[in-house]
């Protein structure tokens, strides 16, 4: 028999491989392009270490995915996510949590190839899928988790998150 935290895992997953496959269709449909958007497996931590070397730092990026993956595979509340185009181009990675009644973005990043086929897609499809995620596990909120300094500006004016401080750490929050 499955242990509780596990058919809760489980439960999670496919409500996060629908919310994928939705955004996926909508995304591919908008851009024209075949796009994958899945939990992150071993290809996408591999294609990671061999394409993406980067000066970046957190929360400007430069997180250890394979480490973040790792994590995550073992917890009932994170999920980390790739998204890929034509399945050979992995252009984005980002990690969600499922905490209280939020679904957080915790960490977002793009593939620092400034010519990758997703760029400046890779936020509003990390968004995209949080949303639908907390839609199917009825939670209430997203958050965006300590948001890079040069992003504020568009996630409050644009993209219409409220800006929060809680516990010493800024917040990003919008309903769904």
């Amino acid at each position: 028999m499955f242990g509780s935290k596990v058919r809760v895992r489980l439960g999670r997953l496919d409500a996060l491989a629908v919310a994928c496959d939705d955004s996926q269709s909508e995304f591919g449909e908008i851009l024209g392009a075949a796009i994958t958007i899945q939990s992150m497996n071993r290809d996408a931590a591999s294609k990671w270490q061999e394409t993406w070397t980067s000066q970046r730092s957190p929360p400007e990026g430069g997180w250890d995915w394979a480490s973040i993956h790792d994590l995550s595979k073992r917890k009932t509340d994170e999920f980390c996510v790739a998204i890929w185009h034509e399945d050979t181009t992995l252009c984005g990675l980002f990690l969600l949590i499922v905490d209280g009644n939020s679904i957080r973005l915790k960490a977002i990043e793009g593939n620092p190839d400034e010519n990758h086929p997703l760029k400046r897609y890779v936020l509003p499809i990390g968004i995209d899928v949080a949303e639908r995620l907390a839609e199917a596990l009825e939670r209430e909120e997203i958050w965006l988790v300590e948001p890079a300094d040069g992003l504020l500006e568009l996630y409050v004016n644009e993209l219409k998150f409220e800006l929060h401080e809680i516990d010493g750490k800024r917040i990003c929050k919008r309903r769904v």
